[in-house]
């Protein structure tokens, strides 16, 4: 019987041990998780802006009058365009640029029955935000989460306010969303074509690109929640 020097084969076992255990990993695929703060969403032009004009425009689309709102940006425009409707409680837009490119979209339910929400995600379907309508006596308030349920900002309207909505982050105003009303030019295009008018007004500086993308959603639900909306 041979007698092995277990001070010399130690090395080997050791390195024959460390390959058995990494090969499986060497073969593992590597998993990334999408991080949504790491992602970019808006225009590099509409990060900037403290001022921007939407307007409520009836356009003519696959044979049935859709309701459209196009927000207008240093020379650009950003649309949101009905995805589907289901009565009136229920919708979906995506918000695209004029290339054709989704950018995020908002979906509209209904919490309780009687409650709005509405759900903010991106183009591949990640959850961005959500506005969650407070039971209130009288005025309108929506508590703004993130994707994490993390409060972001607050949309509020006091009862004796008609026009405007403010939003609030940490107790402080950082934009409003005030309804616009158009000079009507004579024109039978307008007259037939344009419905509403907004301004996202004094947006704070400070405001992240996650925060526009709300803000601007807000927009959209103030629209067609509490004016264009309720007559479709």
């Amino acid at each position: 019987m041979d007698i092995v020097n277990d001070d010399e084969t130690r090395p080997v076992r050791a390195v024959r041990r460390a390959s058995s255990r990494e090969a499986p990993t060497q073969l593992r695929p590597a998993v990334r998780r999408r991080s949504i703060e790491q992602a970019h969403w808006l225009p590099p032009e509409l990060q900037q802006l403290s001022n921007i004009d939407c307007v409520e425009e009836r356009r003519l689309r696959r044979e049935f009058l859709t309701h459209h709102n196009t927000y207008f940006f240093a020379g650009r425009r950003l649309i949101a365009r009905p995805r589907w409707r289901l009565f009136r409680s229920f919708w979906k837009f995506d918000f695209i640029l004029p290339t054709g490119e989704t950018l995020f979209s908002a979906t509209r339910g209904l919490r309780w029955l009687v409650l709005e929400t509405m759900t903010v995600r991106d183009a591949h379907g990640a959850v961005l935000g959500r506005f969650v309508q407070r039971a209130t006596a009288m005025n309108v308030h929506f508590d703004v989460f993130d994707a994490h349920g993390e409060k972001r900002m607050e949309l509020r309207q006091p009862s004796d306010t008609f026009t405007t909505f403010w939003l609030y982050a940490s107790g402080q105003e950082v934009g409003r969303i005030e309804r616009r009303f158009r000079t009507w030019d004579g024109s039978l295009k307008q007259l037939l074509r344009f419905e509403d008018a907004f301004e996202l007004v004094a947006l704070n500086p400070a405001l992240d690109e996650l925060d526009r993308v709300l803000a601007i959603a807000a927009g959209l639900l103030v629209d067609r929640v509490f004016f264009s909306g309720k007559d479709d």
